[in-house]
């Protein structure tokens, strides 16, 4: 089992509720990483929707073959997350904590479930999901694929070795665990900067755009709850804007729309990150997860706040 499927795995307690343990190895600036504890929450919801639907289509069947005077014997289609929106209350810490999950509807193709990250009985996380089982339909594409060099052309991203040991210092611990090959929008040597703490000189003129090519450092399969995760993994896209300052966006909310999962989950994923706006004190940040062959795996967007200057 790889490193971020063990840590975030969930027990079932019965009647919706799970047991997860949060672990400090997804750390950014005095949180748990928003992507790591989306997809922690997302096993628990997944989990908890397809044994209500399992239940109710056991139920249903039981009921009429009772009438017939049958065996029963149900089975129902597996429903997986397409959807799915957090809202970050608070910081866990990190230990055991519970995932207490409510089925709002099940139907023959969609459930939608609610959830609850607890821990010592305050609400961190609560979330909104929506999950689906495979359905016929038309199909049709009308998305352009970033371009991007093969990852075999690209460096990985090294950090500077006084600012990998300065966030090493303060808890941050996100960065062992993804490896990244920067090749869209600013180059490897501005992102090599990015986890130092300089102080803002003024904002640049490019647009607030980026990203490469990611996976998990250990290699660790990359699934639906592997998206979820890598949609939050990229440093925010202000960096690009405001390069001296140190990546911290805390995120406000994030939605999550799971499209295909990578037909190689050890492969390399293409990641497009953009802040298109910011006012007020928050921003907007879009991601969209490709595969190498241009197919759409995953798009999120999530409201982040920018610290003043």
């Amino acid at each position: 089992m790889s490193r971020f499927e063990s840590d975030t795995a969930v027990n079932a307690l019965g009647g919706g509720v799970f047991e997860v343990d949060i672990s400090d190895g997804w750390w950014v600036v005095g949180a748990p990483n928003g992507g790591y504890l989306a997809a922690l929450v997302a096993r628990a919801v997944e989990a908890a929707g397809n044994e209500a639907a399992g239940n109710e289509a056991a139920g249903n069947e039981a009921a009429g073959n009772e009438a017939a005077g049958n065996e029963t014997g149900a089975s129902v289609d597996h429903k997986r997350i397409r959807s799915i929106t957090f809202h970050f209350l608070r910081a866990p810490e990190p230990g055991p904590a519970r995932v207490e999950c409510s089925i709002e509807r099940v139907g023959r193709s969609v459930a939608t479930v609610t959830a609850r990250l607890v821990q010592e009985g305050v609400v961190q996380v609560v979330a909104l999901a929506a999950l689906g089982a495979t359905r016929p339909g038309p199909t049709w594409n009308d998305l352009t694929t970033p371009t991007a060099p093969d990852p075999a052309e690209v460096a990985t991203l090294v950090g500077d070795p006084e600012a990998v040991a300065m966030a090493e210092a303060m808890g941050v611990t996100i960065g062992q665990r993804f490896e990244l090959k920067p090749c869209l929008g600013s180059s490897q040597a501005e992102m090599s900067s990015l986890a130092g703490s300089g102080v803002a000189t003024g904002a640049s003129s490019a647009a607030a755009t980026g990203g490469g090519w990611l996976r998990f450092e250990d290699l660790a399969p990359i699934d639906r709850f592997g998206l979820i995760a890598l949609s939050d993994a990229w440093a925010p896209p202000m960096v690009h804007k405001f390069p001296d300052r140190p990546p911290v966006a805390p995120t406000v909310e994030l939605t999550v729309h799971v499209r295909n999962e990578p037909a190689d989950p050890h492969d390399w994923v293409l990641g497009h990150f953009s802040s298109p706006l910011a006012e007020e004190g928050y921003t907007v940040e879009d991601a969209e997860l490709w595969d190498r062959h241009g197919r759409l795996l995953a798009s999120a967007r999530q409201v982040a706040v920018i610290p003043a200057l």
